[in-house]
């Protein structure tokens, strides 16, 4: 449930209640199941009930088959054929009896402001000043300086955050490259060696293999390394995770995936190389697909960069707004 949301139900939990003369009024985490299908049934049609925030029912008997059901981003009543959304600034002229009429449209506005807001920065006072006292306003106030404190600090938290993301990826990045630009014809045994290895060392942290790591290291996993794993692995579960959700403002990123892919090229070659003779086309041919690996990793750590540059230039633009 994101902050708008939270804004909307917090309005339907403390206004409806407000809006009811003779209804009966059920509000989220109250509201009962037979009477939520009875009146899908009758006016709202297909509603699922987690998006069910306030339900008021006009029957004698409370079967639930007229009234209103209000979700997070608009409502259904008796007699409308469709569902209103709040960004619609829809008001009532005239209401039955068992409703406030004032009370209503004066909910319906504050909703209005809220689901039309821009920023998720602004809060409850735009709503509060329109319909509430000098009271009501101040504490309205108080709310939005509240809250606008509170999403600074979790858009500094995220700046911090994706800021060690890009951190990590441009040290792996930067490793990769390494990798990539070895040529082969002017490597002596020295360079075979720190190439082999930090290959292996890299699939491995990456994927957090230990055993790949202890097999070609040629020693177990001291308490330091097996800490350095787990940080590794932690970092990229992290990015991992903030890549793949499908937003606006980009596609998903399978890093994760590209990680593992390079983990089996890589874990491939030492299976391989035990074979391998020391003929030069097989040398030639494990060096080669050590480089082709490291370099579809690269490319895609440079989509994960480029990702987290532009999701950091929209933080950043949130704390100017």
């Amino acid at each position: 449930m994101d902050n708008k949301q939270k804004e909307i139900m917090k309005i339907v939990s403390t206004s409806l209640p407000e809006c009811c003369n003779g209804a009966s009024c059920y509000c989220y985490g109250t509201i009962p199941a037979d009477k939520f299908r009875n009146a899908c049934k009758e006016y709202a049609g297909s509603v699922d009930y987690s998006e069910c925030i306030g339900l008021t029912d006009e029957t004698v008997f409370g079967s639930g088959k007229r009234g209103f059901i209000f979700t997070f981003d608009g409502y259904y009543y008796t007699g409308c054929s469709s569902k209103r959304y709040y960004t619609e600034g829809r008001t009532f002229n005239n209401l039955s009896s068992l409703y406030n009429l004032s009370a209503m449209n004066n909910m319906l506005k504050q909703l209005y402001q809220i689901a039309t807001k821009k920023s998720g920065f602004e809060t409850f006072f735009d709503c509060a000043s329109a319909v509430a006292g000098e009271f009501l306003n101040q504490a309205a106030e108080q709310i939005q300086r509240d809250q606008e404190k509170k999403d600074r600090q979790e858009t500094e938290e995220m700046i911090d955050t994706l800021k060690a993301c890009k951190a990590f990826l441009k040290e792996y990045q930067s490793i990769l490259n390494q990798l990539v630009e070895y040529d082969f014809p002017e490597m002596d045994s020295e360079d075979f060696e720190t190439y082999y290895a930090t290959l292996f060392r890299s699939a491995a942290l990456l994927a957090n293999d230990t055993e790949l790591y202890e097999k070609t290291e040629g020693e177990v996993l001291s308490e330091e390394t097996e800490e350095t794993f787990d940080s590794v692995a932690e970092t990229v579960n992290l990015i991992s995770d903030l890549l793949e959700m499908d937003t606006d403002d980009h596609e998903p990123i399978y890093l994760r995936q590209a990680i593992q892919a390079y983990h089996s090229s890589v874990d491939a070659i030492v299976d391989e190389a035990e074979d391998a003779s020391e003929d030069y086309e097989d040398v030639v041919r494990l060096f080669n697909k050590g480089q082709r690996a490291a370099g579809k990793l690269k490319k895609k750590m440079k989509e994960a960069i480029s990702s987290i540059n532009d999701a950091l230039e929209l933080a950043y633009e949130e704390l100017d707004d």
